[in-house]
């Protein structure tokens, strides 16, 4: 009935049930909450592992940045890109610089701004190769080459996220293998043979010849001599060939006799004496003489004088060889100042080059005391067993006998070069 009232008793067993029954609703909604967050976080983590971002890393900044992680995030992706983007000039070569040795090929380029290294690209026969260097180094020494072949060339700078374009291409031709001939000792009255082996001369006095075991007549020799080759037999006594030595094959004239005497002829026939061992070309010595009379090429005198009237300078010399190949050759004057001239000396045969060098010479001895400038051509050098270095150069007086190489020590050839006044020093080199 609605007006009963309920017993005190009944009253707190009400309450308590109420108590009861709001805990569990309590309980229900903090398991739906806690519940909810779990579900939360593994669909955040796996909504990462799906986009590849395993890991979370925190970011610090400065106290008063503006700044979030994600914000810095973005301003790193900037830089990157503007890097990826950054774009390097092409290098330039130097191709008046690129040096074609015997076993190397060396290229200088010039610096490219934000350059971090450089990409050296090198093809022959189809192939290309590619070498790095590394930081502001440019220039490159490719020892990797062989005699004789041509390779193509090209450069580009590089940094962490970019390459630039190529540099224009070179083409570099190494030098063929330098072919060195052995220095034979040849003794006093030694006869030479012509290619019918009939006798051509005997020499008058001990020299030195280059030259190799001829290969159609068994049993001879086949020496540079004069301004051709001629034959030796190899059994004569006393002939010797010298050890430790690098020569080239070098005729043994260089002043031609006769009814010239003194400095007249030296340059002219030193001058046909180089091209011939370096271009293979004979150059006929009367007509030298006579091309360079009337071109006015002798500026000491008249190439047909007196003793002591004729003569030629370097630069006459180098001029000389120009006009007469009308432009073929180029010489040039390799002198270095700084340099020791025998050490020079080696470095030229070392590299397959002769040169014609000046010297205070007279009667076939380089430095004697009443000596006058005159033009020498080295033929090669010995290391000798008494610790020494030796060079064999060619004669610069002949006449009717038939001669060879001289021998002198590497100091008293320095000082012959180094007293050479009045005009310039030369040691001339063909291009």
């Amino acid at each position: 009935m609605s007006g009963i009232k309920n017993s005190p008793r009944a009253e707190r067993k009400k309450r308590a049930l109420m108590r009861k029954g709001g805990l569990l609703i309590a309980i229900a909604a903090v398991a739906a909450i806690l519940g909810l967050m779990i579900w939360l976080m593994i669909h955040i983590i796996n909504k990462g592992s799906e986009s590849g971002d395993s890991e979370i890393t925190l970011k610090t900044f400065p106290v008063g940045s503006s700044q979030s992680s994600s914000a810095a995030e973005s301003s790193s992706k900037k830089e990157d890109s503007s890097k990826a983007q950054e774009v390097l000039s092409a290098p330039k070569l130097d191709k008046n610089n690129v040096i074609a040795e015997n076993g190397a090929v060396t290229l200088k380029w010039d610096a490219v701004k934000g350059a971090e290294g450089y990409t050296i690209y090198r093809t022959n026969d189809g192939k290309t190769e590619k070498f790095q260097v590394k930081g502001d180094q440019t220039s490159y020494e490719d020892k990797a080459v062989e005699a004789g072949k041509t390779y193509t060339y090209s450069v580009t700078a590089d940094a962490a996220h970019t390459e630039s374009k190529a540099s224009d291409e070179i083409q570099v031709k190494t030098p063929a293998a330098v072919k060195y001939k052995t220095l034979y000792f040849v003794p006093k009255g030694t006869a030479f043979y012509n290619d019918n082996l009939t006798v051509y001369k005997t020499t008058l006095e001990d020299c030195y010849f280059t030259g190799a075991p001829d290969e159609k007549n068994k049993g001879y020799i086949r020496m540079d001599a004069e301004f051709t080759t001629k034959l030796v037999k190899s059994n004569s006594k006393g002939l010797e060939a010298q050890k430790n030595t690098k020569t080239l094959a070098t005729g043994n004239i260089g002043q031609e006799g006769g009814t010239i005497f003194g400095s007249s002829a030296c340059g002219p026939a030193a001058a046909a004496v180089l091209v011939q061992a370096e271009k293979g070309e004979v150059w006929n010595k009367d007509e030298l003489i006579t091309f360079t009379e009337k071109n006015k090429l002798s500026d000491q005198g008249s190439m047909t004088g007196s003793i002591g009237e004729g003569g030629m300078s370097a630069p006459m010399v180098i001029k000389l060889i120009e006009m007469y190949s009308k432009g073929r050759y180029t010489a040039k004057n390799s002198y270095n100042s700084k340099i020791e001239p025998s050490k020079q000396l080696v470095d030229l045969i070392d590299n397959g080059q002769r040169c014609i060098l000046s010297v205070r010479y007279a009667w076939g001895i380089v430095h004697h005391p009443y000596s006058i400038i005159h033009f020498v051509t080295i033929a090669g050098y010995q290391k000798a067993s008494d610790g020494k270095t030796y060079f064999y150069y060619c004669d610069t007086a002949h006449g009717n006998d038939i001669m060879g190489l001289k021998k002198v020590e590497a100091s008293e050839l320095d000082k012959s070069v180094l007293s050479v006044e009045g005009e310039p020093i030369c040691m001339i080199t063909l291009d």
